[in-house]
Parts: C-alpha cells; sequence; structure tokens
C-alpha cells in the first residue's frame, strides 16, 4: 500500500515537472513576443500537482499600466498641438513683420499686403482650430478618466447598503480600499453619514460628491479629475480670447476699409481685399488706418503669445511627467510579466533534477518491489 502511494506521487510529480519544463519552454519562445505574460509554476506541498498562474493577476500594476497608457496618449495627443500652436507662434512673428513692413511703405503694392494681411489671418484661424482639437481632447479625457472612477462609486454604494443591512468587519476594509481608489481621482473629505451607521459621505470643496444617494458628477473638485476640469477651462478661456481677438482684428479692419474708395470689407469669401483711398481720391489717407490697426493688434498678440506660451511650457512639462510615469510603470509591469531568461534557465534545471529524482525514485521502488519478489 505504502510503495504503492510513493510510485503514485512520484508519477504524479513526473507528470508536473513535465508540464513546468513546458511553462518556462512557453516562457523562453515568448520572449520577445509583445504583450505576452509569462507562465508560472506552483508546485503544492506535496509536488504531485502544478497549478498555472500568471502574473496578470497583479491587477493593481496592471491597471495602473492602463492608466498610465491612457495618460500617455492624452499628452501624445496633447503634444502634437502644441507643436502646432508654437510653429503657428513662430509664423506670426514673421507675418507681422511681413505685414507691418508693407503697411510701413508709402506706397505698399496691394497684392502684396492682400497675401501677408491673409496668411496672418489664416495662422490665426489655425491657432484657434489647434486650441479647439485641445479642448476636445482635454474633454475625451475627462470623459474617459471619469469612466474609470464611475465603477468605484457603484461598487461603494454596493459594499455601504451591505454594510447597513449586514454589517461585516470585511466590508469596512472594502469600504476603504474603494475610497482610497477614489481619492487617486478627487481630493475627497471623508465624513460620517448622519442617516446610516458605517456608511461614509464624500465631500469635495464643492459640497457632496457621494453619499447614500449616488455619484454627484457636478460636484467634483481636486485630484486627477479636478486638475483635467481644471485645465479644460484654462483652454476655453485661451479658445475664447484668441476667438475674440480674431473677431475683433478682423472687426476694425473691416471698418477701416469701409472707409475706403470702394467702401468694402477686408475679409471676404474671396479672399483679403485692401483698399487704400479714402473719400472717393486717391491719397492713400486709408492706409494710415490700416497702420494704426495693425500696430495695435500687434501689441495685443504679444501679450496673448505670453499667456499662451506658458501654458505651451506647462502642457509640456505634464507631457514630459506622464511620459516619465508610463515608462517607470511599464519597466514595473515588464518586470513583474516579462520573461526573463536568466531566470527560466535556473528554473529548467530545477524542474529537470526534479523529473530525474522522481525518474530514480520510481526505478529504485521498482528495483525494491523485483527484490522482494525473487525473496518470496
Amino acid at each position: 500500500m505504502v510503495t504503492n502511494m510513493v510510485a503514485n506521487n512520484a508519477l504524479s510529480g513526473i507528470l508536473s515537472s513535465q508540464q513546468a519544463l513546458k511553462n518556462s519552454s512557453n516562457n523562453v519562445a515568448n520572449v520577445n513576443t509583445e504583450g505576452y505574460t509569462k507562465t508560472i509554476s506552483a508546485f503544492n506541498n506535496n509536488i504531485d500537482h502544478v497549478t498555472l498562474k500568471d502574473k496578470n493577476s497583479s491587477s493593481l500594476l496592471f491597471n495602473s499600466l492602463i492608466r498610465s497608457n491612457s495618460d500617455k496618449s492624452f499628452y501624445d495627443e496633447r503634444k502634437i498641438n502644441l507643436s502646432n500652436i508654437e510653429q503657428n507662434f513662430i509664423g506670426m512673428d514673421k507675418l507681422i513683420q511681413n505685414v507691418n513692413i508693407n503697411v510701413s511703405t508709402d506706397i505698399p503694392d496691394e497684392g502684396t499686403l492682400n497675401q501677408s494681411i491673409e496668411l496672418l489671418s489664416d495662422n490665426l484661424n489655425n491657432i484657434q482650430d489647434n486650441l479647439k482639437k485641445d479642448m476636445n481632447s482635454n474633454e475625451a479625457y475627462y470623459s474617459s478618466t471619469l469612466d474609470e472612477v464611475k465603477p468605484y462609486f457603484d461598487e461603494l454604494s454596493n459594499v455601504q447598503r451591505y454594510i447597513n443591512e449586514n454589517y461585516n468587519p470585511s466590508l469596512l476594509s472594502k469600504q476603504n480600499e474603494l475610497i482610497t481608489k477614489i481619492s487617486e481621482y478627487i481630493k475627497v473629505e471623508v465624513t460620517d453619514s448622519t442617516k446610516f451607521k458605517n456608511v461614509k459621505e464624500l465631500q469635495t470643496d464643492k459640497g457632496i460628491v457621494f453619499n447614500e444617494a449616488g455619484f454627484n458628477e457636478n460636484n467634483i473638485s481636486g485630484g486627477k479629475l479636478g486638475s483635467i476640469e481644471e485645465n479644460g477651462t484654462i483652454l476655453l478661456k485661451q479658445h475664447d480670447n484668441i476667438k475674440t481677438f480674431i473677431n475683433d482684428f478682423k472687426n476694425d479692419l473691416n471698418t477701416v476699409n469701409k472707409s475706403g474708395l470702394n467702401n468694402k470689407e477686408m475679409f471676404t469669401e474671396n479672399g483679403v481685399q485692401v483698399d487704400l483711398n479714402k473719400n472717393y481720391s486717391s491719397d492713400n489717407e486709408n492706409l494710415q488706418g490700416i497702420r494704426n490697426t495693425i500696430s495695435t493688434y500687434t501689441s495685443q498678440w504679444n501679450n496673448n503669445q505670453l499667456t499662451l506660451g506658458n501654458s505651451v511650457q506647462q502642457s509640456r512639462l505634464s507631457f514630459d511627467i506622464s511620459q516619465n510615469m508610463f515608462n517607470s510603470v511599464k519597466e514595473n509591469y515588464t518586470k513583474e510579466t516579462g520573461v526573463d531568461l536568466n531566470e527560466e534557465a535556473v528554473n529548467q534545471m530545477k524542474y529537470r533534477q526534479m523529473y530525474d529524482s522522481l525518474l530514480k525514485l520510481i526505478k529504485t521502488e521498482d528495483d525494491m518491489m523485483k527484490s522482494l519478489i525473487n525473496i518470496v
């Protein structure tokens, strides 16, 4: 009986070590496979059974990688928009200089002036468009981040309902875990519910963001979501400022131009049409009004450029931070789930030795049985 038990355990151990060797070989074969998660062989105390598990079970690290990748994707998109805006800035300086040179000439060439003002206007519109893209990107980022945190609030609602109905210490631990996760997204102050025992309410500086009634998105403040929301407010203000600047710039030049010989606006569906003459004469007096308007808006633009420039630098810094965080999380995740050839070499030696030892055990047991039979 004992002999049979030893033999059976040894045989199971051999099969398990074979499976472990197969797992390790598969890891080595996928060492360069993108996104591959290595398989770990875990034996029970009797080494007669091997269970397969992957380190992807480290869900916190995996979720951190997903969130970090989401952040990186957003800032990748922002980087493109900001680079375009920076190029527009560079172009603006040159275009403003060209317009000022043209209008400072006693008798400027209308065709050249038309073109330089039109290019100036197009460049301003491009800046507005890129700011709009940045706003849309920020809104999408806010929405995706909000989708990340909503399940935590849903789960917290369920946990707190169970706590109120049937107190359980393990539920309190889960409650604290969920509140901690939520705190990564929103800056909250935790208070006790005045209606239910062991139930918590979450508040921000805007008011109650979560209680027994559920999650109130309108009171989100602080944390990651608050930061994204604040950035969106800044972008909206900058976009509106540029939009107002462009409209005022065009309206004032249209007004000056309409006092010219042809009584027409400068900006038309067919492009820019500058009229340098005034009051049905050919004295170029209208040119001075255009000069003054261009000069006024050049000064205003310099102020706008300074404000936008600071925003671009801050956003670039945020991009660099998110890039570094992503690289760090990815490195940790790779260490946790990736294949280490040195580790696998050690594992294969260990599993092979286990296989050989168990095989010898069976051979020894077989020899003993033969000897006993011969004695009998």
